[in-house]
């Protein structure tokens, strides 16, 4: 066995068939595309020494050579799509076209970055799009002589065709391929002069004059780093006797210090969210308020210091509003949250709204008067104005506004209790919609910045009940439910011999029961497929990876740490799987190998789902989300997501570390992702978490069960 460049690990004899048939199909692509055609095979002899446009390859040698790739095609993706054959005749012409451009692209690519996954995916793509959806082709009967023509057609193919999600996905690889070899990082502008030139003459370019040496770069950098962003050799048609490049080194040099001035500006640069007030702004502005305690702005200024954005003159649509309760004046917020039915009458602590009181002011009715804004405008602009001589940066009601949210952050508090405390739109912080605290523990953190303001706060103790998410699970509740299903499931211990029906019942209530403490323990959402793999958990280490949400175009992903309870469930749940197929391989041994089997796989991409529910017949159903709704409506008619409420919320109320909850509920927001690689988190970190929940579990009575079966 060789290890070729091109094809990777295949017997010697095999590399000549091969490297004939790329050129037939180069030279079919010369003929169509005659640009893209040649770069082709320029490319092709940068990885091979000898020139096979003349040889010729049979079928049969092609066919002993994907016998020799069985099971290995993975290894050698190139080889196996040259050698994958269309049955039908009349769809070979498209496919041969196809498999050309895509042969192009690879090459282009591997030239210049061999190691990028999709070339592995769109060469995977291409032999199956031949092999299991040749129908496929007949759609692409007509392909441009232009590599955005050819991307163009499997966009429109793949929108406007009624076809399979299978087949979509199969273009969409192509495509991409595609896309990569036409783009070669074209985002990165390090000019420097053309290594490719052509001469022009009456048919087209016919020859490739030599290479020069590269230029002297005018970009400063590491060597290395020059070396990986330099662009691929590009088509271009230059004049006869023309020295120079695409780019006038004169523009590549102004180009390069334009650069230069723009990142030094950047680095230099200190946004909103970086310049808070510092100790000595906020004492000046204390200070000056109560000299002037008949000042308007002075006051409402020491407001804005108070409440933050939720102050209500600040116009923001979630400000709170002023009131008066219990002879205090105050700011009341509400949190515009999805309301829940309680699950006991009478039990909800309903709490529609969070009343803050007005810390020590001067003057009370001058801080909480209603004042038109080009009143307030002016008089804040005239006070700002006197007081900038004592400090050595400009203030500005923007950072006034900010400085409580800076405070709170910098101490620790939790995104949910800033969101809280600043009137913030719940649509702007998903934690907020987890998290339902004692209104107690809102009033501490208040009270904590304005003693740091220094100032005296207005009310110690705050009124009784919660405020927040309104989907509140008391705990002497939930822990009767666990009790319940636990006792359940203990009275499901079957027999050495037991119907299916009996099975059935025993495993389903064994599924949900897990399901239940691992929602509970990992803060999961609910999802069809939950915890979908083994090969997604290290039970070694107790680390798991978790994806239970789609965006920013692409799953989302996050590791946790499992408790011990959850990691012990999940090996009792792997031993019940060993049960259920020693009990049903005598009567249906295709379920034990074609299902159970394969769930127990710990190699990733040879799984199946780890969980499942039977049906009367022995035969697996597949675990969705209105499944889940079903199985659990008589033991807790609860939204799916209770746990991550219930959850959340207890784990803020013991002061566990906000990012680290953060991480562990894959909660943030773009440039704001707690367990990012710039992160400073490390797992301890979320080991810290799992301890805690582990010991919230315990409050519950929520324990792990073996198997009944």
């Amino acid at each position: 066995m060789t290890g070729h460049p091109l094809f990777g690990p295949i017997p010697e004899a095999h590399v000549r068939p091969l490297l004939s048939a790329c050129a037939i199909l180069l030279t079919l692509l010369t003929k169509h595309a005659p640009a893209y055609g040649l770069q082709a095979m320029e490319d092709l002899q940068h990885f091979t020494d000898s020139d096979h446009e003349s040889d010729t390859t049979s079928r049969e040698e092609l066919d002993t050579v994907l016998k020799t790739l069985r099971g290995s095609v993975l290894n050698a993706p190139l080889a196996a799509m040259i050698a994958a054959r269309v049955a039908e005749p009349k769809l070979r012409r498209q496919g041969h076209l196809l498999s050309a451009w895509v042969l192009a692209a690879t090459l282009r690519r591997m030239r210049t970055h061999p190691g990028h996954s999709a070339i592995g995916e769109g060469l995977h793509a291409m032999r199956r799009l031949k092999t299991r959806a040749p129908r496929v082709l007949a759609h692409l009967s007509i392909l441009p002589p232009d590599i955005n023509g050819v991307m163009a057609t499997l966009q429109f193919v793949q929108e406007t065709k009624e076809l399979s999600k299978r087949d979509q996905v199969y273009l969409a690889r192509i495509a991409a391929l595609l896309r990569y070899a036409r783009d070669e990082r074209a985002a990165i502008h390090r000019e420097r002069e053309s290594r490719l030139r052509r001469r022009s003459c009456a048919t087209g370019p016919d020859t490739v004059e030599e290479i020069p040496e590269a230029l002297d770069e005018q970009l400063a950098g590491p060597s290395g780093l020059q070396a990986d962003d330099q662009p691929p050799a590009a088509f271009g048609i230059v004049a006869d006797g023309a020295v120079r490049g695409f780019t006038p080194s004169r523009v590549a040099r102004n180009r390069a210090a334009q650069a230069a001035r723009s990142a030094g500006r950047r680095e230099l640069a200190l946004t909103a969210e970086h310049d808070p007030l510092t100790a000595l702004e906020v004492a000046v502005l204390v200070h000056a308020a109560r000299q002037e305690p008949s000042s308007l702005a002075l006051n409402k200024i020491l407001m804005l210091l108070a409440f933050g954005t939720a102050t209500p003159e600040t116009g923001r649509t979630s400000a709170g509003r002023w009131a008066w309760r219990d002879k205090r004046a105050g700011v009341i917020l509400l949190a515009d949250l999805p309301d829940f039915a309680p699950l006991l009458e009478g039990n909800m602590e309903r709490v529609e709204d969070l009343f803050l009181p007005v810390p020590w002011v001067p003057d009370i009715s001058l801080a909480t008067r209603a004042v038109k804004d080009t009143t307030l405008r002016e008089a804040f602009k005239a006070t700002l104005k006197v007081l900038a001589p004592a400090l050595a940066r400009p203030l500005t009601l923007g950072r006034i506004m900010r400085f409580k949210g800076d405070w709170l952050r910098r101490a620790g508090a939790d995104p949910a209790v800033i969101g809280f405390l600043l009137g913030t739109s719940p649509g702007e912080r998903a934690q907020m919609h987890y998290t339902s605290l004692d209104r107690q523990i809102l009033q501490d953190w208040h009270n904590r910045y304005i003693r740091a303001l220094g100032l005296v706060a207005g009310l110690e103790a705050a009124d009784a009940g919660r405020y927040g998410a309104r989907m509140q699970i008391p705990e002497a509740l939930l822990r009767l439910v666990c009790e319940e299903q636990q006792r359940r499931l203990r009275n499901r211990h079957l027999p050495s011999v037991a119907s299916f029906a009996q099975l059935r019942q025993a495993h389903d209530a064994y599924a949900i029961h897990t399901l239940m403490l691992l929602y509970f323990a990992t803060g999961h959402r609910p999802v069809t497929l939950p915890f979908e793999y083994l090969a997604d958990m290290d039970l070694g280490h107790g680390l798991m990876w978790i994806a239970d949400k789609v965006g920013r175009g692409g799953r989302g992903s996050r590791m946790i740490v499992l408790p011990d309870q959850a990691l012990r469930q999940l090996r009792y749940w792997c031993d019940h799987l060993r049960r259920l197929a020693d009990r049903l391989r005598p009567v249906r041994p295709d379920v034990v190998e074609a299902r159970i089997l394969p769930a127990l796989a710990e190699r990733p991409g040879a799984g199946t789902p780890l969980f499942f529910l039977l049906d009367d017949d022995g035969c697996p159903r597949e675990i969705d989300v209105t499944a889940q709704k079903q199985a659990l409506s008589d033991i807790l008619p609860a939204p799916l997501n209770w746990a991550r409420h219930v959850l959340r919320s207890t784990l803020v109320a013991r002061g566990a570390p906000p990012d680290a909850i953060d991480a562990f509920f894959g909660h943030a927001h773009l440039g704001t992702e707690s367990f990012a690689p710039a992160s400073a988190l490390r797992i301890d970190d979320l080991r810290g978490i799992a301890r805690e929940v582990e010991r919230i579990l315990e409050a519950h009575g929520i324990e792990p069960m073996e198997s009944p079966l």
